[in-house]
């Protein structure tokens, strides 16, 4: 059971880390008005990090597997996003550790004592995966696109094909977004998120990669509510996450915190994460 949960984290990982699509192209559209802006700027600098127990469950090809508890640990670096996930089995134990910083990622599993690990640049098999970490930083931040991103206010009805619109009664806000991000010669970012017209709570998130969707927000303290379900699709695989976040322990995480600290990964074995997908694949 363990294994498979274990194995099952790693596969998840390793699709979402080797997706790859085509580029985009900028929009030429206008930008986002300025007072709309400034609302979503304000959300962006109060969300810096945060840790909260979760349940998690990784749908495959359709077929849910397992549940299992995690504690998930974030914090925006000026150049990405730090995120430390530890999934948790029978009496406390972990059943896997991920850590990935700015240039790094380390994974480990209870039915191993290796730690494998990637360069964030050169990514699992040769894959650049710094693009796909801004998309993650935006899945789990999505104010964030007011600073990293250019955006277009549109029209947006309640899209009953995507389930939208269901958590309020006010009106949704959608942004067409496209984003620089510095990497592989300046490729453009592009996506839709919408949110709710008052509370700034994120409802849906369309990306290169994933596509999220967000419910049953809650107010944290000095900010926006933050959703408390989540699911995120990968757009190149039958593959989704689903997370339930059951205690918020912090909103003031800093990429200083000892969750980040790599420490307990370099001090063991290590083998490059190319070598566990091969054994998998066997």
């Amino acid at each position: 059971m363990l294994k498979s949960i274990s194995q099952l984290a790693f596969m998840c990982l390793c699709l979402l880390f080797c997706s790859c699509s085509p580029k985009a192209q900028p929009s030429s559209l206008p930008y986002i008005s300025s007072h709309i802006k400034k609302n979503l700027q304000e959300q962006a600098e109060k969300a810096v990090g945060m840790r909260y127990k979760i349940i998690a469950q990784i749908v495959l090809k359709n077929q849910p597997q397992p549940k299992f508890k995690a504690v998930m640990t974030w914090a925006k670096t000026p150049t990405g996003i730090n995120i430390r996930l530890t999934g948790i089995g029978a009496l406390g134990v972990p059943i896997f550790d991920y850590l990935s910083l700015d240039e790094s990622i380390y994974l480990s599993m209870s039915s191993d004592d290796l730690v494998y690990w990637a360069n964030a640049q050169q990514g699992l098999k040769g894959q650049d995966m710094r693009l796909l970490m801004t998309e993650i930083r935006l899945a789990l931040a999505p104010w964030d696109t007011s600073r990293l991103c250019d955006m277009q206010t549109i029209v947006c009805d309640r899209q009953p094909d995507l389930q939208l619109g269901q958590n309020s009664y006010s009106p949704l806000l959608c942004n067409k977004i496209w984003c620089n991000n510095g990497y592989k010669d300046n490729e453009i970012l592009t996506g839709l998120w919408a949110m709710d017209s008052t509370t700034m709570a994120p409802e849906y998130l369309a990306l290169r990669d994933l596509e999220i969707f967000y419910k049953n927000p809650r107010s944290n303290q000095d900010s926006y509510p933050y959703p408390t379900d989540i699911t995120i699709k990968l757009l190149n695989f039958p593959l989704e996450i689903r997370m339930e976040l059951k205690e918020l322990e912090t909103t003031d995480v800093l990429p200083q915190d000892p969750a980040f600290d790599p420490t307990p990964f370099l001090s063991r074995p290590a083998l490059h994460m190319d070598q566990l997908i091969m054994r998998i694949q066997e």
